[in-house]
């Protein structure tokens, strides 16, 4: 097996706005770039249909994207199962890009390593594995998708040269 070319870094935090701030006060990293309500189609959660509502904020450090995740409801969901993120957050998954998602799924499964959440994002398939024990956070497996890598180079594009101007932004289209 190929070695796996994780892009992207996640946090689970408890308040979106001090999250940001945090990151960019101590890291310098930004601008991020705020989704609201992100919609993941036919949604399970270890198998049920699940649609917890949750905000995303992205940012570019280099060669790794950033991820921020606050979930604004009770409901069970692979952010939970992490526990408390504690003030600072905690860490959850790293995510990379595939050509063969379901086959990336089955891969895992035959490891012992279960799919928690899968659904669609736009035209995109996604699902998180749990590779806690294995790698001590979870897996996001991406299938490729030109809308989402294009908006992926936006907010990359956007971190060079950032001079600390106009921090927090709305997601790209």
């Amino acid at each position: 097996m190929a070695p796996l070319a994780f892009f992207q870094a996640s946090w689970v935090v408890r308040d979106m706005d001090a999250a940001i701030r945090r990151w960019q006060s101590v890291s310098g990293v930004g601008p991020f770039f705020v989704n609201p309500n992100p919609v993941v189609r036919e949604g399970r959660y270890r198998g049920q249909p699940s649609a917890p509502s949750y905000t995303i904020a992205l940012a570019q450090s280099g060669p790794i994207q950033i991820e921020l995740i606050a979930q604004h409801d009770d409901l069970p969901s692979v952010y939970r199962d992490i526990g408390d993120p504690g003030p600072a957050g905690a860490f959850h998954h790293m995510a990379y890009f595939t050509d063969d998602a379901e086959g990336e799924f089955a891969r895992y499964a035959a490891m012992g390593a279960p799919l928690l959440f899968d659904g669609w994002f736009g035209d995109m398939r996604l699902g998180y594995v749990d590779t806690r024990a294995d790698l001590g956070f979870m897996v996001e497996v991406l299938a490729h998708d030109p809308v989402v890598e294009r908006v992926f180079a936006r907010i990359a594009e956007a971190a060079i040269g950032w001079d600390g101007s106009d921090p927090v932004r709305p997601f790209p289209d």
